[in-house]
């Protein structure tokens, strides 16, 4: 059965390869043919973290997004990157100060291109890691026909004023998270005053991540039955739960 189950498997593989072949496969580590779009924005998730001086959790976002390139010159306002998104303790950073590392320009609130819808790609980096260590992976992705979120976590450690939740309690915020932000992003792609407006392909959405952020990724498509919280080194053999994480169905695919 394993052996007929594997000669399927490179048999499916073999059309798809030969199929790819004469498609036009656009090389990843090549600027793609889209112009780049930026926006940024912050929401609260009123059930978590509820003695937060927030008012709850919350949860920033960056989002970078296909443009024409017919519709962006010279005068385009350059993206504007939240350093801190949360407690803007931190100035801003712009494009322009990430071209010179290499990045390409981005675009602050300028209209997504008109081929959209795009697939979404919701971005957790790693563990105490923040967003903006992602910046050039979201931008190359977006160059190539990707709307792509990138998340700051709450509580993460990400800067020194930002104390860090334990590993367990991260490891159960961090799915719900991209959970919560995925339900912002279809909000906005849904509302005409929304620079997202229409941008976003629902039925497209796959989860990424680095270290702690592809746990998450994984954890969104296939679910947690129960999160063992504990502080105590070696682990107990009993689980104390807390709590489940359900998969989200809209996940088609995970990086």
């Amino acid at each position: 059965v394993r052996l007929f189950a594997l000669a399927v498997i490179v048999a499916a593989a073999s059309r798809l390869l030969a199929g790819l072949e004469d498609a036009d496969v656009r090389d990843p580590g090549s600027a793609g043919p889209y112009s780049i779009g930026h926006t940024s924005f912050v929401v609260v998730d009123s059930t978590r973290n509820t003695a937060s001086p927030f008012g709850g959790r919350p949860v920033a976002v960056s989002v970078w997004y296909p443009v024409d390139p017919l519709a962006v010159d010279g005068d385009s306002p350059e993206a504007v990157y939240p350093l801190d998104p949360v407690y803007n303790l931190w100035p801003s950073s712009t494009s322009a100060e990430w071209e010179q590392f290499g990045m390409q320009r981005a675009y602050e609130n300028v209209p997504v291109s008109a081929d959209a819808p795009f697939p979404l790609v919701l971005v957790s980096p790693g563990w105490g890691g923040p967003y903006y260590t992602l910046f050039f992976y979201a931008e190359r992705l977006a160059s190539h026909g990707f709307v792509v979120a990138v998340v700051q976590h709450f509580k993460d450690g990400a800067l020194p004023w930002d104390t860090r939740d334990p590993l367990d309690v991260s490891l159960l915020n961090r799915p719900r998270d991209l959970t919560f932000i995925l339900d912002a992003l279809l909000e906005r792609n849904g509302d005409s005053s929304s620079i997202l407006y229409r941008g976003i392909e629902p039925d497209r959405v796959a989860a990424s991540g680095h270290s702690l952020g592809g746990y998450a990724a994984l954890a969104l498509a296939g679910g947690v039955e129960q999160m063992c919280g504990s502080h105590e080194d070696p682990l107990p053999s009993d689980c104390v739960s807390l709590g489940e994480t359900a998969p989200d169905p809209r996940l088609k695919a995970i990086v």
